[in-house]
């Protein structure tokens, strides 16, 4: 297969997991598509894809700023 057939079928495949992604997103929710991602990826460990592990997760406070102790000097 030439170059450039391989880039345009992986270019319709690309658009079609986008557009299977924006369907679930619109019709089940967020919580779906975390669902379907973690599926993905459990998959593709079991047939021996490796995927970069990210240690960073997002910060998310759980102490409402009204109960947060007073922040000592000038910040």
């Amino acid at each position: 297969m030439s170059n450039d057939k391989s880039k345009e079928y992986n270019d319709i495949e690309t658009r079609e997991w986008l557009y299977s992604l924006d369907y679930v997103l619109e019709h089940s929710g967020p919580e779906r598509v975390k669902e379907l991602l973690q599926e993905l990826q459990i998959r593709a460990h079991k047939a021996g894809v490796e995927i970069p592990f990210s240690a960073n997760t997002p910060y998310i406070n759980t102490i409402p700023r009204e109960k947060q102790a007073p922040f000592p000097g000038d910040r």
